[in-house]
């Protein structure tokens, strides 16, 4: 029994904050999810550089896409990596 009653949470309570937890953590896996298709479609914007697109506009899609996994604390894409 704990020395604070004043500080007990009933089960309510700790329902709530369960349910709340797993609630954000299938928002943090969505988004994990959303930054590794955006990812994903840079490639697939490089092969359309030239006749379609400029360097410019990929280079600035990889670097917003970079900013939002930054922003959920993903860490930064290897590129190049085997």
């Amino acid at each position: 029994m704990s020395d604070h009653p004043e500080l007990a949470m009933s089960y309510e309570q700790i329902e709530r904050i369960t349910n709340t937890t797993k609630s954000q953590k299938n928002v943090f896996r969505k988004a994990i999810r959303a930054v590794g298709f955006l990812e994903g479609m840079s490639t697939w914007l490089w092969t359309k550089v030239g006749p379609d697109l400029a360097d410019e506009a990929v280079v600035e899609f990889e670097k917003r896409v970079a900013d939002i996994a930054a922003y959920i604390g993903l860490p930064p894409r290897e590129v190049d990596a085997e």
